[in-house]
């Protein structure tokens, strides 16, 4: 494993298959997004994603399902976003009660953090190796796509608050979405 961590510029997250189901169970983990290995190895799949909105709820036993019938000849990708204060890659803790960003900050102060993720089952060991490759961007990167920022402004405006908080955005969110706004020229 750190093998192939040193040979990609992906973060490599093993998940093994266990009674109760998938646990984390070995990673090389260079570039998180406000969560710590420490905090997460051996944990289930569950209590991993403790804090994102009616996992438990709503998406556990459909993971679970999914990843049982994950087959090795299958690579499945999925995106997953957050914003972050700063560019800092490696990102392990999560700010704690960050100052709200002034609309007319939004550009300089703010990054759109994106992760692409692949799942692909491992065919020897039954394991299913989940892939983390981190991709940012200075909010200021909207002025040049306006049609993309009415988009991610409409999104925001209809997404449940607790998903705004949980992707970083709560404090700044009414401004991020005027200064979207701003851009697509519908304000």
């Amino acid at each position: 494993l750190e093998a192939a961590g040193r040979r990609t510029q992906e973060d490599l997250v093993v998940m093994v298959p266990h009674a109760d189901g998938y646990h984390l169970d070995a990673a090389v983990l260079c570039f998180p997004s406000h969560w710590r290995l420490l905090d997460k190895l051996g944990g289930s799949a569950t209590a991993i994603h403790a804090p994102v909105p009616r996992y438990e709820k709503e998406l556990a036993d459909k993971v679970d399902r999914f990843l049982d019938r994950l087959r090795p000849d299958v690579i499945v990708a999925r995106r997953n976003w957050s914003v972050h204060g700063d560019d800092q890659l490696h990102a392990p803790v999560p700010p704690v009660d960050p100052a709200p960003v002034a609309a007319e900050a939004v550009a300089d102060s703010l990054w759109l953090r994106s992760e692409r993720q692949t799942l692909r089952r491992l065919p020897a060991s039954g394991a299913v190796l989940f892939t983390i490759r981190v991709q940012q961007a200075p909010f200021a990167t909207f002025t040049e796509r306006p049609e993309a920022a009415g988009r991610l402004a409409d999104r925001l405006d209809a997404q449940p608050d607790e998903l705004t908080a949980m992707n970083g955005l709560a404090p700044h969110r009414d401004a991020v979405i005027a200064w979207l706004r701003g851009l697509a020229g519908n304000t």
